[in-house]
């Protein structure tokens, strides 16, 4: 499971910089166009969605929708919805 940290500095990567502080430092600085940071916060973003989905689909619980019959075909909304799905600072 990523942290926030490694999601930033992963797409900032993607974008030429070192890190997610190197990019803030060239947009403060103004060698990082408002447009192009825009970009890197959505994608960061979308990224954040995409680990917690993935964390929520390792995480998945079934339930037995007939009790004790062996049959899981129902999930557990709770194990998708925990905050543990979500990446951490």
């Amino acid at each position: 499971m990523k942290t926030l940290k490694e999601i930033k500095d992963d797409v900032c990567i993607d974008y030429g910089y070192f890190n997610y502080q190197s990019a803030v430092e060239a947009f403060k600085n103004g060698t990082l166009k408002v447009v192009i940071f825009n970009s890197i916060v959505n994608e960061i973003g979308r990224s954040v969605g995409r680990e917690a989905l993935k964390n929520a689909a390792e995480n998945v619980e079934l339930k037995e929708s007939i009790p004790h019959s062996a049959i899981y075909d129902t999930i557990d909304k709770e194990s998708i919805l925990s905050e543990t799905n979500i990446p951490e600072l």
